[in-house]
């Protein structure tokens, strides 16, 4: 037979259990997990490579100069299914030739398939998780409005200022500082701005790659 005293210390247990658990929830933001776009929403980007570099002879990446290469990248969305977005890119260039591909992202756990991975779920709010089930903890850095031809806009941003290994280098002993700003737009998550500038210090070498919105069908732009 349990014992009364047991049962008191059962019920405080799960009373504990009740109290915290409230303490957490109403510490922790309110999180949507919603898609904030819809099938046939479309997104033109222009893209963009700079390079502040001591030594003229420094190699770059060839991934930057296909940036400048850029007429123009377009996203469109072609499927919404729960948590998964799937869309078409086109990548043309100024010589008029284009790549077409498709891709997709879970927008809770961050998954892709290396096409586009920049959509969020929409009207997040600061300190939410960008990636609500993923595993690398990024949030909502901070929130800034976006003026456009149609109006101003609510927009997120995310940041990240981390340390990596240049895996271009055959010895992997060199590294460079990322600090990547991604802006995106809260209504719908799309990306709206990405700026991505990598530190390197052996050449002294800043490389800058540009993503920024020019063109779409949910909201005019300029």
């Amino acid at each position: 037979m349990v014992s009364k005293s047991s049962i008191t210390v059962i019920i405080l247990f799960v009373s504990l259990v009740i109290v915290l658990a409230g303490i957490i929830l109403s510490l922790t933001p309110t999180q949507n997990t919603e898609a904030g776009v819809v099938a046939g929403n479309v997104f033109t980007y222009d893209l963009k490579g700079y390079v502040d570099a001591n030594d003229p002879n420094a190699t770059l990446p060839a991934g930057l100069l296909q940036l400048n290469m850029t007429d123009w990248y377009r996203v469109t969305i072609t499927l919404v299914s729960s948590s998964e977005v799937h869309f078409n890119t086109t990548w043309r260039f100024v010589n008029g030739t284009e790549i077409d591909r498709a891709g997709k992202v879970d927008l809770l756990t961050g998954k892709d398939n290396q096409e586009f991975w920049a959509i969020y779920p929409a009207n997040l709010s600061i300190n939410n998780l960008v990636r609500p089930l993923g595993t690398d903890g990024l949030i909502v850095n901070d929130t800034e409005v976006k003026t456009y031809k149609e109006g101003p806009r609510n927009t997120n941003v995310m940041t990240l200022n981390t340390q990596f290994v240049d895996v271009e280098d055959p010895t992997l002993s060199r590294t460079y500082l990322d600090n990547l700003y991604v802006h995106f737009d809260k209504l719908t998550g799309m990306l709206v701005e990405l700026r991505d500038i990598k530190l390197y210090s052996d050449p002294q070498v800043i490389l800058t790659y540009v993503w920024e919105i020019k063109d779409s069908n949910v909201w005019a732009i300029s």
